[in-house]
């Protein structure tokens, strides 16, 4: 008996229609037969942060690639406070390193996000690095209120070797400028009659990076701050480095100004030799007053507590609360007496308002020209 055409296009439909089932099925087979992939352990933050310390103590202080590594490490596990340092670290080794500069630029980002989410609203806390150091951002904002304006220098220490120690030494920054910064601001700017032509134009954008970002600051204040990194030490800082050891050897005794047992202040020296500990140091000890007298008095050098503290009973004009060792057994003529004097007489009058805290060292507000003047945020620790 003959099949009928309809038979046969039924049965062509519904063969059709199991090929496709069973395309279909495929996938969802193979998977049943991978075997399951193992999760991840978890592991807590104490673990991880152990396992970082002891990754790191195996590596060469100076092995770039092992240091980035670590670094990758970092920010695979989340660890960002870890990956600023570790990356931080290996910009020091290779400043132009481009992958560390990223991983640098998204562990800041996750910091203000983790402090912007735990202390909504409070942009000086976000500054900070549990409360121990200042964070690569607030350095950055020291860096931009405290170097030289063009034509602006300092002398050179006394301690600077012999033929030297004459010479006037002038800002030199190491800058990257985000974007298009130089342009828009030579856009803001027009109508300026240093800016206006485009003659004008062209000789700022052919002037050392020193000059255009001395400029920049010089017209618009703190605008482009955020847009513009200053990849060395200004000159302030320069010196800085010279006056922290005679500073720490004179104040940071454990039961002094250093350790878990210091009086009213206390200087960071768990991390020498780093900009974190230079530069919160620096901001420490332009915080602390004792009275109406200050550790670092900018517009009377001299009468700073820093010098007068140390000197010989007969010359201090101020004495320290309890009796200590001269820090500068030669008096005025010790040369690091004269190392501080000529660092703090080098400093930016009147002191500039950065917008950067730590705990317990806050912002001082601005002068006041008659009437009261305004509460401070805090109390600032004495000097003792």
């Amino acid at each position: 008996m003959s099949r009928s055409p309809m038979g046969r296009w039924s049965r062509c439909v519904l063969l059709a229609a199991a090929s496709a089932l069973c395309l279909l099925a495929l996938p969802f087979l193979g998977s049943a037969q991978e075997p399951p992939v193992a999760s991840r352990p978890h592991r807590s933050p104490v673990d991880l942060k152990r396992e970082y310390q002891e990754r790191r103590n195996r590596l060469k202080a100076d092995d770039v690639q092992a240091h980035y590594e670590l670094a990758e490490w970092c920010n695979q596990n989340q660890m960002y406070l870890q990956l600023l340092r570790q990356s931080q670290y290996v910009l020091q080794l290779q400043p132009d390193h481009e992958n560390a500069r990223l991983l640098y630029r998204l562990a800041v980002e996750r910091l203000k996000a983790q402090n912007a989410q735990t202390r909504p609203g409070d942009a000086d806390e976000a500054q900070t690095s549990d409360g121990e150091f200042l964070t690569p951002g607030a350095i950055q904002k020291l860096k931009w209120a405290e170097f030289l304006d063009a034509g602006q220098g300092l002398p050179r220490l006394p301690n600077a070797p012999r033929r030297y120690r004459n010479e006037l030494q002038e800002e030199f920054l190491q800058v990257r400028f985000e974007g298009d910064v130089l342009n828009e601001f030579l856009d803001r700017m027009a109508g300026h009659p240093d800016f206006d032509s485009r003659e004008e134009r062209s000789l700022f954008l052919q002037l050392s990076p020193t000059l255009q970002t001395q400029l920049i600051r010089q017209h618009t204040g703190n605008r482009y701050q955020p847009r513009i990194e200053i990849r060395n030490n200004p000159l302030v800082f320069q010196q800085f480095e010279q006056v922290l050891p005679i500073i720490t050897a004179g104040c940071a005794a454990s039961r002094c100004h250093g350790g878990p047992d210091a009086h009213g202040w206390r200087l960071r020296t768990t991390r020498p030799r780093t900009d974190l500990n230079l530069y919160t140091n620096f901001l420490i000890v332009n915080r602390v007053t004792h009275g109406t007298q200050r550790l670092v008095n900018r517009p009377k050098p001299e009468e700073s507590l820093l010098l007068q503290y140390g000197l010989p009973t007969q010359q201090a004009m101020y004495r320290h609360p309890q009796p200590i060792p001269p820090v500068y057994p030669r008096g005025f003529d010790d040369v690091r007496y004269r190392t501080v004097l000529a660092w703090i007489e080098g400093l930016t009058v009147p002191e500039p308002r950065p917008g950067v805290s730590l705990p317990g060292y806050p912002e001082p507000p601005p002068p006041q020209i008659g009437g009261k003047p305004k509460e401070a945020e805090a109390a600032v620790p004495a000097a003792q």
